[in-house]
């Protein structure tokens, strides 16, 4: 369980990136900032709420361990490291061609705390579907 949440997202990750691709393409196809933070040094903090009426399972690479966030509550992963990727999948998720349990997010600069606040939300969409927020050192969010 420890490696399930990054696994599965690299699985994804890989299946969907064409083999055909160059190395210019993939430049071109770079996401777009969802929003920013001001960052104040190194460190960031991670305000966490989840709304799907589901676990979701979530960890901050390279700073904790896989958790389980439970429905209708929040958890706030303090001091981060800059860059830092947050993955996330829904517990709900039974199989490939199962549409319950897609999350979305609702991602905001909490200017009060100088923190992140990620909203995990429901989605029957495919398109709107997520699994990781990043920050870069630049304190460009990114949701994809």
């Amino acid at each position: 369980m420890k490696n399930s949440i990054a696994a599965s997202v690299l699985t994804f990750t890989v299946l969907i990136a064409p083999a055909c691709l160059s190395t210019s393409a993939i430049a071109q196809e770079l996401p777009t900032p969802v929003t920013s933070v001001v960052l104040t040094g190194d460190r960031l903090s991670l305000s966490l709420t989840n709304q799907t009426g589901s676990p979701v399972e979530y960890q901050a690479i390279g700073d904790t361990e896989s958790r389980v966030l439970p429905p209708n509550s929040t958890v706030t992963l303090r001091d981060l490291r800059i860059p830092v990727s947050l993955l996330f999948r829904s517990q709900a998720v039974s199989d490939v061609g199962d549409r319950t349990g897609l999350i979305t997010t609702d991602v905001r600069p909490n200017t009060s705390t100088g923190s992140l606040d990620i909203t995990f939300k429901p989605t029957s969409d495919p398109l709107n579907l997520r699994s990781t927020v990043s920050v870069d050192a630049n304190g460009n969010v990114y949701a994809y």
